[in-house]
C-alpha cells in the first residue's frame, strides 16, 4: 500500500504490528509522534529550511520563536540584509547590557534573545529549520519521498512501548538506514544544485553590468 498521508501511515504501522487490537488509535498516533520527534532530531533536509519575518519592538529584548522551530540558520535585518552574529547563550548573557541599542548579537533559549533592549522597532528575516508535524499537516515531503523513515521510526517506539528490546533494535537499525539514505540523497541534490550554479558563473551564464557598479 502507498503511504502518503497521516491516515495511511497509521494503517501501515498497525499492519506491521500484526493488527494488534489491544493498541488504540491514540497509541498508534503516539508512536508516530515520538518517531517524528526523533526524525526531527536526526534530519536536516533542504525542504526543512524556511524563513519568516520577525518584528522586535522598541524596548524589547527577545522575540518568540516561530512555530515548528528546531534550529536556526541566520537572522538578518530586512532593511540592509545585515546578518546579526549568533552567540552561545552563556556568551550572550555575559554581554547583556541595560542600555538600549540596536541589536548586534543574538542567542537561542526558549526565545530569540538579544544582548540589550532594542533602541527602536526592527524587522528581521529569520531563516531556520522547521520540524515536520504530520498530525497537523496530514502529509509532507518526507512522508511522500521517504515513507520508510516514518514507518520505521514509529515501529521503534511501538517496540519500546512493548518492551521488546530485540524488535526495538531491529527497527532502529532500519530507521537509521532510512534516515541515512534520505540524508545522502538530499546531500547529492544540494551538491548538484551548487554545481549548476557554479557552472552558470563559469560559463558566463550569469553576467554583471559593469556600468552599474560603483565604489
Amino acid at each position: 500500500m502507498s503511504i502518503t498521508t497521516y491516515s495511511e501511515l497509521q494503517t501501515a504501522v498497525r499492519n506491521r504490528l500484526g493488527g494488534r487490537s489491544d493498541l488504540s488509535d491514540a497509541q498508534i498516533q503516539e508512536f508516530i509522534e515520538l518517531g517524528e520527534t526523533e526524525l526531527n532530531t536526526q534530519l536536516r533536509l533542504r525542504d526543512m529550511e524556511t524563513s519568516t519575518t520577525l518584528s522586535l519592538s522598541s524596548g524589547e529584548q527577545s522575540i518568540d520563536l516561530p512555530t515548528g522551530y528546531i534550529e536556526d540558520i541566520s537572522l538578518q535585518y530586512q532593511f540592509n540584509d545585515y546578518a546579526i552574529e549568533r552567540k552561545a547563550l552563556k556568551d550572550l548573557n555575559r554581554a547583556v547590557d541595560d542600555a538600549a541599542t540596536r541589536p548586534r548579537f543574538y542567542a537561542i533559549s526558549d526565545a530569540i534573545d538579544f544582548e540589550a533592549p532594542s533602541d527602536g522597532s526592527y524587522s528581521f528575516t529569520f531563516a531556520y529549520f522547521k520540524g515536520y508535524d504530520l498530525a497537523t499537516d496530514d502529509t509532507n515531503t518526507l512522508l511522500t519521498k521517504y515513507p520508510k523513515t516514518y514507518l520505521y521510526a514509529s515501529l521503534v517506539e511501538a517496540a519500546a512501548y512493548s518492551r521488546n528490546g530485540e524488535r526495538e533494535a531491529f527497527w532502529q537499525a532500519k530507521r537509521d538506514e532510512a534516515v541515512n539514505s534520505a540524508n545522502r540523497v538530499d546531500g547529492r541534490t544540494r551538491r548538484n544544485a551548487k554545481m549548476r550554479t557554479d557552472d552558470a558563473f563559469a560559463s558566463g551564464g550569469v553576467r554583471y553590468d559593469s556600468t552599474r557598479l560603483s565604489l
